[in-house]
């Protein structure tokens, strides 16, 4: 678990309870400022701890709600536009240091992007040009 309270994959308890694994009403999401795990487990194919070896089919689902991301933000962009438009393109940054960074957009990056800032972090980026950053300040593009 980092400090953050993201644990293995960086899985977090919005993810749990999305999968119908975990229920919560304080979420880092939505006023806590950290995953606090203090909800119910509700004991869905026997996962009752986010310590347990997660069940295959359970690893299947979490990694298709990775995929589920570049879905939404296919979905989420303006009508008439694709990902298709984005890919190959490049796009430019500042960094800390104050240096320029050219980057080339590409699918992999852009899932990368989606499990970094999720799904709607990533349109912002797409969209807008907006290079946000995680706590830990890494920023969505390399």
């Amino acid at each position: 678990m980092n400090s953050l309270g993201f644990v293995g994959f960086q899985r977090r308890e919005a993810l749990h309870i999305d999968l119908g694994y975990y229920d919560s009403n304080i979420l880092n999401d939505n006023g806590a400022a950290k995953n606090t795990w203090d909800g119910t487990w509700i004991g869905k194919n026997g996962v009752n701890f986010w310590k347990i070896s997660l069940p295959k089919r359970l690893r299947q689902s979490l990694f298709r709600r990775r995929l589920a991301n570049l879905q939404i933000v296919e979905n989420g962009l303006k009508i008439g536009k694709s990902m298709d438009d984005f890919l190959g393109k490049t796009t430019s940054y500042t960094d800390g240091s104050g240096a320029t960074v050219t980057v080339e957009l590409t699918l992999t990056g852009i899932l990368a992007a989606a499990h970094l800032r999720g799904a709607y972090g990533t349109l912002n980026l797409l969209q807008n040009g907006a290079v946000s950053t995680d706590e830990y300040g890494t920023p969505i593009l390399p």
